[in-house]
């Protein structure tokens, strides 16, 4: 395990044992065509300690349920309805009040832990209220010809200010958690992770990395899938920077805004020339509709 030397110095002593009990607390809308794979893997974690899965069904109309049950005699699940409304956050948040766990960890229905990934969070915890681990964008990705951005995999990732955790694979305690109010329904298109990472450090919590914790992550396919995503994570951050100005979140300038339009501008005679070039502008192009769309709904000027 790789620790974090974090910006902020954490107030709170760390947890100096184990958890007894964990929940893997994994969200899912319409996952069908992938879910097996990750509740096979489930099945196979090498982790000995006492844990749950709990699978939230956020509103499916395929057969997520009817496959998540089929798994029933092989691990330790339980299925828990959120249908009232959409969003990761909500769905999490009702997941965390069915488990039981002293330790929450969540992935995703898409992706493929590796064995020893649970095992690896667990031993973590013990250092750390907040734990990260590792994606690997690489396994389940091969062949695809839309290019994404990367997140680092030999620390946590850090853009413009704290660094944070990935929701996709992470382990937070529930007595940290429930400190600051468990994950903000707010959120809904990103910036999920970013937000409660933020308040988990403001709050004087520790935070860090495993790089043993392995989750093969999988990209959405297609330049769309792209946009809408990367639109969304635009979106967001106007909402993150107002929440978080007070405490030092950094503002937007019109220097970087304005050198992301020129970018844009001076980028189109290069998207003939390969699925990267293509990919970065499109990447480029939605985050920056995304920021000012999400200026004016947090109307926070935010570009």
């Amino acid at each position: 395990m790789t620790p974090l030397t974090p910006d902020l110095e954490p107030t709170r002593p760390a947890p100096g044992r184990p958890p007894t009990s964990t929940s893997v607390v994994m969200p899912v809308r319409n996952g069908g065509p992938w879910l097996a794979e990750q509740l096979t893997s489930l099945v196979a974690q090498t982790h000995t300690g006492k844990w749950e899965l709990i699978m939230v069904d956020n509103g499916s109309t395929d057969d997520t349920v009817a496959v998540a049950e089929s798994f029933a005699d092989r691990i330790d699940l339980k299925v828990v309805p959120a249908h009232e409304q959409a969003g990761i956050n909500y769905a999490r948040n009702t997941g965390i009040a069915a488990s039981v766990g002293e330790l929450i960890v969540h992935c995703d229905a898409d992706d493929i832990a590796e064995p020893g990934w649970l095992d690896a969070l667990v031993t973590a915890a013990a250092d750390h209220h907040l734990v990260g681990g590792r994606l690997d964008e690489e396994i389940l990705n091969q062949g695809q010809d839309v290019w994404r951005p990367r997140v680092p995999t030999d620390r946590l990732h850090q853009l413009d200010w704290l660094p944070f955790v990935i929701g996709a694979n992470l382990a937070v305690w529930r007595e940290a958690l429930d400190a600051v109010g468990g994950w903000n329904e707010e959120f809904v298109g990103g910036n999920d992770d970013l937000d409660l990472s933020f308040r988990i450090q403001l709050d004087g919590w520790r935070i860090g990395y495993c790089s043993d914790a392995v989750i093969q992550y999988r990209h959405r396919a297609g330049l769309g899938a792209l946009f809408r995503q990367f639109r969304n994570y635009g979106r967001m951050d106007p909402l993150l920077h107002r929440d978080f100005r007070a405490a030092g979140h950094p503002p937007s300038t019109v220097p970087s805004a304005l050198k992301r339009y020129v970018c844009l501008v001076l980028g189109i005679p290069s998207l003939a020339r390969g699925p990267e070039a293509r990919g970065e502008w499109t990447h480029t192009l939605a985050f920056t509709l995304g920021r000012l769309e999400g200026s004016l709904k947090a109307r926070t000027l935010y570009l």
